[in-house]
């Protein structure tokens, strides 16, 4: 890591004080470059189908695992470091009737809890 990088911890504030990531959380709102035409270009790059296991490392409130998930039929597993970040996902994992096929984990992407080799795809948007 460079030296004038900084790693993000669930206890980081901006210079303000304020925390953006759980504005984001409250809120259950997540923008990325590209929206979601740079995930379906992704998720095709990466040959996502029905039989695919996904993870997606910083899933955020779980925009992404959810959209997988329905338009491929995929099952996706959605880490993030935040706690209110995975109870969205959750959440809307929940009111989708997708919790069969999508999962979240609060996990550090620096130390994930997997075993090699147990997803097909691993995808990070925005992070």
């Amino acid at each position: 890591m460079m030296e004038d990088q900084q790693v993000l911890t669930p206890e980081t504030k901006s210079d303000s004080g304020y925390d953006p990531f759980e504005i984001q959380a409250e809120f259950g709102i997540t923008k990325h470059m590209g929206g979601v035409d740079a995930t379906d270009i992704l998720a095709k790059h990466c040959q996502i189908d029905a039989g695919s296991h996904v993870l997606d490392a910083g899933c955020g409130v779980g925009i992404t695992p959810i959209s997988l998930a329905q338009q491929y039929g995929c099952t996706v597993v959605g880490v993030d470091i935040r706690d209110s970040m995975i109870a969205r996902a959750r959440e809307r994992a929940r009111k989708e009737q997708l919790t069969e096929r999508v999962q979240f984990r609060v996990a550090d992407v620096q130390q994930l809890p997997f075993e090699d080799n147990q997803f097909d795809a691993v995808i990070s948007e925005s992070v």
